[in-house]
């Protein structure tokens, strides 16, 4: 893989275009909530089920928990700063709460909720697209539930992927503002954890930093950890527990919510007393998690080799490496590390202009049909509450509520039910692609070759 392909991206208008469409989107939304309440209400039920009483409610939540804490309030019991949320203990990390001047945001939560909003979508401007392919797969990710829900509710996640667009865009300047676009990845991991994985992109420098951030990542998370290890496992108490079959994705979904299946199963049709059809249930899924990471990372392998990775980057520019590796790391990240909220999807902004690139570039039409199709399940998997939606239009689905226990909210009805499945294999064979890609990256990186060197070095030499 060489530092700088040949091959050059489509020119910028391209990539302007989407920024201006998603602004012009994000203003018509807009127009409808101040003027058409009851257009407004339809579209949101529609693109995301379970819409907010407001906009930016979890931006609104936020500065009410920083005051609340300057207060002398236990957020992790209590943020009685925010009505509408009585009784919903803080799960965010501890260093959100000593950013004080946050407090000054309580209150203006629609103007700063609208800034972040604008801010990101202009950032999606710096997104490396190539070619009409690839910006009319981001433009449909843009449209999807997904984006729509991040925006609705104001989630910090869009400050997380403008971190990760700010260090990104540093990337390619000078060492010292490279470092710098590192220290922004850290600081972002220390806010909200899995952005530590977006490290990862650092093996295309010299060992010698490789080493350093490595140590200065560690040495900051351990330092967080030492210092607020009481509130750590408080928060760890109030974070969700989310149903396996609505709003999310992750690895536990597909076996866990087949696991539920078997249990609904042995409870309603072979009349087995609830304690052991759950029971039952737990077993599957438990036995199932492990058999489905194993296969993702055997077939992640078995794809690299057969596309080969590594030399198919080749043809990537550096600023669309950079994106692919950072996005595929966030999106392999939160899936394996727990459920994640749709929103989270919005990663894979990072991920289509690279998948775009590929499905053009490749010499072999299997490869480039590879990567068209894993587009495609990108966008759709982010449009999946949409979709839902559109069965219930047809009358082939009956919507359940989003919120109660896993095991009993598994999909009564058979179109449903298919639906939730083919989006979990979905994502599966999404995942399993990306740590193809990252697999590739890797071991095409100089870091890698200095590791192969050093234990030849030790193997052969007498």
């Amino acid at each position: 893989m060489t530092p700088e392909s040949p091959v050059r991206p489509t020119p910028a208008p391209s990539r302007y275009f989407v920024s201006i469409f998603g602004i012009a989107l994000f203003c018509a939304v807009a127009v409808l909530y101040l003027f058409f309440q009851g257009p407004y209400i339809v579209l949101m039920k529609f693109m995301l089920r379970l819409p907010a009483p407001h906009p930016f409610t979890d931006w609104e939540w936020l500065p009410a928990a920083v005051t609340c804490w300057q207060e002398g309030v236990d957020v992790y019991i209590n943020n009685s700063c925010y009505q509408p949320a009585q009784g919903l203990g803080f799960n965010y990390s501890p260093l959100w709460l000593r950013l004080g001047f946050l407090r000054y945001l309580d209150g203006w939560h629609v103007v700063t909720g609208i800034v972040i909003s604008l801010a990101w979508l202009a950032s999606l401007m710096a997104l490396p697209v190539r070619n009409r392919f690839g910006r009319d797969m981001v433009l449909r990710a843009l449209c999807s539930s997904a984006i729509f829900l991040a925006i609705e509710r104001g989630n910090v996640d869009l400050l997380i992927f403008l971190m990760m667009i700010a260090a990104l865009w540093l990337r390619g300047m000078s060492p010292p503002l490279r470092l710098f676009g590192y220290a922004i990845i850290i600081f972002a991991g220390l806010l909200k954890f899995y952005p530590f994985v977006a490290l990862l992109v650092v093996l295309r420098e010299r060992v010698r930093v490789v080493l350093a951030v490595a140590a200065a990542s560690a040495a900051c998370l351990l330092a967080l950890v030492l210092a607020y290890h009481q509130e750590l496992g408080w928060m760890a108490r109030n974070l969700p527990v989310p149903s396996y079959f609505t709003l999310q994705f992750g690895a536990a979904d597909l076996p866990m919510g087949l696991g539920a299946s078997v249990g609904v199963i042995a409870r309603d049709w072979l009349q087995q007393p609830p304690q052991l059809a759950r029971a039952l249930g737990g077993t599957v899924g438990g036995v199932l998690m492990p058999v489905l990471t194993l296969g993702a990372l055997v077939g992640a392998v078995l794809l690299g080799r057969r596309l080969r990775m590594a030399g198919a980057l080749g043809v990537l520019t550096r600023r669309e490496l950079d994106f692919l590796v950072v996005g595929a790391a966030l999106i392999c990240g939160c899936f394996f590390a727990g459920q994640s909220v749709i929103y989270r999807g919005m990663f894979l902004l990072l991920v289509l202009p690279a998948i775009g690139a590929l499905r053009q570039e490749l010499p072999g039409p299997a490869a480039r049909r590879v990567f068209a199709v894993s587009a495609v399940a990108m966008v759709l998997v982010l449009w999946a509450p949409a979709i839902e939606s559109v069965l219930f239009l047809l009358r082939l689905v009956a919507l359940s509520p989003y919120q109660g226990e896993a095991f009993a909210s598994v999909p009564a009805s058979p179109a449903r039910y298919l639906l939730w499945l083919g989006g979990e294999i979905a994502w599966w064979w999404i995942v399993m692609l990306l740590l193809a890609v990252l697999g590739g990256f890797v071991f095409a990186s100089p870091a890698w070759g200095w590791v192969r060197l050093r234990v030849r070095g030790r193997v052969f030499t007498p």
